[in-house]
């Protein structure tokens, strides 16, 4: 009786760690598997474009919790293999979603059941997810105390599949990111990141996400981020005035200012 009740623990702890229902996105942020966060990027950015509410599993932040739970679920689909190979795995009341047991099968066959008009129907129970808030017109450049500047410049916010990037102004205050269409101080603001509950992680090639609970931004690094002072030096060197620059040195500015936006965003998310 004991090992009976052993086991129906046992069972009812796994079953909680499966998805109770809804769209579920297992992913990898993990570095070292390049291709699978590539697939996992790309599935996500469709299911946003979409626009229609998901949960995410990193498998790099779940551990493996997540991982136990997705192996149960691509066994009942009969799927097996390395997980690299697999990721990402959509799984929709707790089915997975498409043929997840060939490899990329689960970014491969979003985007096939996409073009080919199946994944919309699929999904079209699903409610909307939450917009974040965008406080266009509500806030202006001149609107935002000096003293609360975290850190400000251009930058590029990338699109989703099919948008293009555009070349934002950026100012990191106390638990928000503002984007403006250019610094002047009439501008309004036309996005507005609360970062209360975000997550930053840096990208290959200068890229870097914030992660809110409703939505996923991509920004790149814009050289130079900030505008030289007129008659300083950027301004002299910008002209060929004796700066002495290298051909690296673009490069070096840009991992640079990498930087200094991640540690922004970290401070500006700490605030209290």
């Amino acid at each position: 009786a004991a090992s009976q009740r052993g086991a129906a623990s046992q069972r009812s702890a796994a079953d909680a760690e499966l998805p109770a229902g809804g769209l579920v996105l297992y992913t990898t942020t993990c570095g070292a598997l390049y291709a699978a966060c590539a697939r996992s990027r790309r599935a996500r950015l469709l299911l946003q474009a979409i626009g229609v509410a998901f949960s995410e599993v990193d498998l790099a932040r779940e551990g493996p919790r997540g991982v136990h739970a997705l192996r149960r679920l691509l066994a009942a689909a009969g799927a097996s293999g390395s997980l690299s190979k697999l990721l990402p795995v959509a799984v929709l009341d707790g089915r997975v979603l498409g043929e997840a047991g060939e490899p990329g099968g689960g970014a491969r066959n979003l985007i096939e059941l996409h073009d080919g008009g199946e994944l919309r129907p699929l999904l079209r129970d699903l409610p909307s997810p939450r917009p974040e808030p965008q406080l266009s017109g509500a806030v202006s450049v001149r609107d935002l105390p000096p003293d609360e500047c975290l850190h400000a410049g251009w930058l590029r916010k990338e699109g989703d599949l099919f948008t293009p990037r555009k070349r934002r102004w950026a100012v990191v205050q106390p638990r928000q990111l503002l984007l403006f269409k250019s610094p002047l101080p009439v501008e309004k603001a036309e996005l507005i990141v609360e970062l209360g509950r975000s997550s930053t992680r840096t990208l290959p090639g200068y890229h870097f996400e914030v992660t809110t609970p409703q939505h996923t931004h991509l920004f790149r690094v814009d050289w130079p981020s900030t505008a030289p002072e007129e008659g300083g030096a950027g301004g002299q060197e910008a002209a060929g005035g004796g700066g002495g620059g290298t051909a690296d040195e673009p490069a070096r500015s840009e991992g640079v200012d990498l930087a200094k936006w991640v540690a922004a965003l970290q401070r500006a998310r700490s605030y209290s």
